[in-house]
């Protein structure tokens, strides 16, 4: 007979007393392989098991895309199938992935080019996984097998059309044993709290007891109750040196005071101001390029204590890189914990936060900036604050910068998108489905032709009929239920105009090896097609033709405003390459420190832009909201309420900390009927 045993607290087969259906099978995109097998009769309450090990061979290393739907006798093998592992796992970065939901068929599939587990533990990326075996699947197959033939179907799903890639199989096995216990355990149910409700009262700004110390040469200590920390800044000069901050003459600065002081490098001069406020200190640093040549300089502020913090937290994240920018400048902190004290730092101003590196390493973290370019003659002020927050955690910290911010703006209401352009109904309709559901704003899907395919960015105005359709339904709910938003969809970084890439070569979104950026666009059809990438300024041609096409969807489709989709061009902490200059963002050789060449931030380029677009909406008493949270301090000033896709994963809502903490609902475990899950949905 044979046993299905568990090993290392996982489902695994007896190989040699299985049955091997294959020892490898390549299955190519878009294709199906039949595997069959012959099953002997098994004794009541017996399990039947499939084990296999699969990856995706796909050009990008540690992705996880929907590749993989898998039948036995014609039934789909869904999440709760799954026995050797749970549905959920978490990266090295804190993100947490699905492999697919309890009733979702469609498998998001890890890929890489061989099965090393121990590779993908080592190797240096924020997706790779430290605590579980991507490939190795075992399912409980038992509801689906019958005695004598038996077949198991696996296709490929096409992740994308213009990429080769396929799966690989490899020692596909069945087995009859003993039921083995699942180790699935996000498939189980947990019973509904009970109980009165918590109440949260917040606090007001605190008055922490500290002691901030400045040296006439930049270094600063701070004093907590017990504890002190040195916070040390480097910057880089000439032929690969770093300049660290002297400690000599260091004097206190009293709560609500403010201390200067400069020095000078070889090509720059830094004035670095403090002030003390009653719950952080402010720092200001001035660099002037003192030199006749564009200059570039990478700069890190380390904080050190004698004792290594309980965690740490990078952009709301655990650390797992020297240097990492997940959030780019949505969530630009570094907060340590101890027992009795947290200690953070933040980045404030725009260059910072869209140039920011946080790190950590032994008993020290910080906040990094590698790229900052100035002109000869020129100078850049970049701020960061420092927090300490007694007997506190992340969560004080984030809340003490969001009360000085001023994040806590108010979001709308309940939001959906409505599929209402392609058709429509009477008032009444209209009037009992918003009201029923309590809504507040509803918006237009996605721009389309009329052959199904996209309309974005300055295409929106091409689509006429669509435009047309979603007038009307727009003037209809203005009727049926006045106190409804009516939004209309724009994304202005994703462009499907014929000819767009010859006609706002000024505004492409490049890479570093110069490769045009795209993104897929979704069909009406549920299909995607690739669409170029662009940058919207108040100076080239795309940000021109893109304010063009705002203005005749306010004027023409008269909605009530705007829902802006991908408010981070290329994500972020994206660059542009052969594009206008920001004016601050270089390429610099980490080895001899010499700038390399110019490149932007997309953040920072797109930011002068978007505040004429709010400007331009709210002049005329229209609402904006958006998809992706501010890496600017102008951004966040705009106080425009943002949510974060959860997609994937309800942990990226974490870029979301000192904006809105607003996640829209797509998860799949909210949501099962998603197609990326669900090829039937």
């Amino acid at each position: 007979m044979l046993l299905t045993t568990a090993i290392l607290m996982a489902a695994t087969v007896d190989k040699s007393s299985a049955i091997v259906l294959t020892k490898e099978q390549v299955v190519k995109k878009k294709t199906t392989t039949e595997l069959s097998f012959d099953l002997p009769e098994a004794k009541e309450g017996q399990q039947v098991c499939l084990s296999l090990d699969v990856r995706v061979n796909y050009p990008y290393w540690c992705a996880n895309n929907p590749a993989m739907t898998m039948e036995v006798n014609g039934k789909p093998v869904v999440g709760r199938d799954l026995i050797n592992k749970s549905l959920d796992y978490q990266c090295k970065n804190g993100r947490e992935a699905f492999w697919t939901t309890p009733n979702g068929s469609s498998w998001l599939l890890f890929s890489w080019p061989d099965f090393s587990v121990e590779k993908v533990k080592a190797f240096d990326s924020p997706y790779a996984l430290a605590d579980t075996d991507p490939f190795h699947f075992v399912f409980d197959i038992t509801p689906y097998v019958k005695p004598g033939a038996n077949s198991i179907k696996v296709s490929h799903d096409e992740i994308l059309s213009e990429v080769d890639h396929y799966l690989v199989l490899r020692d596909v096995q069945v087995e009859v044993g003993d039921p083995v216990e699942s180790r699935n355990l996000t498939t189980v149910v947990r019973p509904a709290p009970t109980g009165d409700l918590p109440t949260y009262v917040p606090h007001g700004r605190q008055q922490v007891n500290m002691r901030v110390e400045l040296s006439e040469r930049g270094l600063i200590r701070l004093t907590v109750g017990r504890r002190s920390f040195v916070i040390e800044s480097r910057t880089t000069e000439s032929n690969g040196q770093w300049r660290v901050a002297g400690k000599e003459n260091p004097r206190a600065i009293p709560r609500g005071k403010s201390l200067t002081v400069k020095w000078r490098c070889d090509r720059y001069v830094v004035t670095r101001t403090v002030k003390v406020f009653d719950d952080h200190f402010f720092v200001a640093d001035t660099f002037t390029n003192t030199g006749k040549e564009l200059l570039g300089v990478m700069l890190e502020h380390t904080v050190r204590s004698s004792n290594p913090p309980l965690d740490v937290k990078l952009g709301g994240r655990p650390p797992f890189a020297r240097f990492q920018c997940e959030s780019g400048g949505a969530n630009p902190t570094a907060v340590a914990r101890w027992a009795d004290l947290a200690v953070g730092l933040v980045a404030e101003d725009d260059i910072f936060r869209a140039h920011i590196n946080e790190f950590a390493h032994d008993d020290a973290f910080g906040l990094a900036d590698h790229e900052l370019g100035i002109e000869p003659g020129k100078s850049h002020t970049l701020e960061w604050s420092v927090y300490p927050v007694p007997n506190g955690d992340y969560w004080d910290f984030i809340n003490a910068i969001r009360r000085n911010w001023g994040s806590n703006i108010t979001i709308p209401g309940l939001h959906v998108f409505v599929d209402w352009s392609f058709h429509t109904q009477q008032d009444d309709w209209y009037r009992n489905w918003v009201r029923s559901r309590g809504l507040t704003m509803v918006t237009a899907p996605d721009a389309m032709f009329e052959d199904g395919k996209p309309a974005m960015g300055t295409a929106i105005a091409m689509a006429k009929p669509f435009c047309e359709r979603t007038a009307a339904w727009i003037d209809k709910v203005h009727k049926a239920a006045p106190e409804v938003k009516s939004l209309f969809y724009i994304n202005c970084t994703l462009c499907t105009e014929p000819g767009a890439v010859e006609k706002y070569a000024d505004s492409k979104l490049i890479d570093a090896s110069g490769n045009q950026q795209t993104m897929s666009a979704g069909c009406r059809s549920g299909g995607y097609i690739p669409a170029p990438l662009f940058v919207s300024t108040l100076n080239n041609s795309y940000g021109k033709a893109m304010m063009e096409t705002v203005k005749y969807i306010v004027e023409e489709v008269k909605p009530d405003g705007l829902y802006h989709d991908i408010f981070n061009s290329g994500g972020y902490g994206a660059k542009a390459f052969g594009i206008e200059w920001d004016g601050c963002t270089v390429r610099i050789n980490p080895d001899t420190h010499e700038v390399t060449g110019k490149c932007s931030s997309a953040a920072l380029l797109e930011r002068d832009w978007h505040v004429a677009l709010v400007k331009y909406l709210r002049d005329r008493k229209k609402i904006i909201f958006g998809n992706g949270p501010g890496e600017t301090r102008t951004r966040t000033n705009l106080k425009v309420p943002t949510f974060e896709e959860t997609y994937f994963s309800a942990s990226v809502v974490r870029d979301t900390h000192l904006s809105t903490p607003w996640g829209y609902g797509n998860l799949p475990w909210a949501d099962p009927s998603r197609g990326y899950y669900t090829p039937s949905g």
